[in-house]
């Protein structure tokens, strides 16, 4: 598959011709003082104003509602994959 750069440019693009090839279970990123997880559905963040937030991605795209509460065990099981954990 190839996709066209800015400059004109084709560019192969292996990860969007097979994404069944390269599926992750999750995904950790960090910024500064703040890490996040992210799984097919939810994103576990946590050092954002000192606490855990969870959110529903495919209900709350923009991520105005903190979950946690409702979803004890899922904070666990995500917040074991951060790095700072692990």
């Amino acid at each position: 598959m190839f996709i066209r750069a800015a400059s004109g440019d084709q560019l192969r693009r292996p990860a969007l011709a097979q994404p069944e090839q390269l599926h992750r279970d999750h995904v950790a990123t960090a910024l500064n003082d703040w890490w996040a997880v992210i799984d097919e559905r939810y994103k576990l963040v946590e050092g954002l104003e000192g606490g855990l937030r969870l959110h529903d991605l495919h209900a709350d795209l923009c991520e105005d509602t903190d979950i946690s509460g409702e979803a004890p065990a899922r904070v666990e099981r995500m917040r074991a994959r951060l790095p700072a954990h692990a």
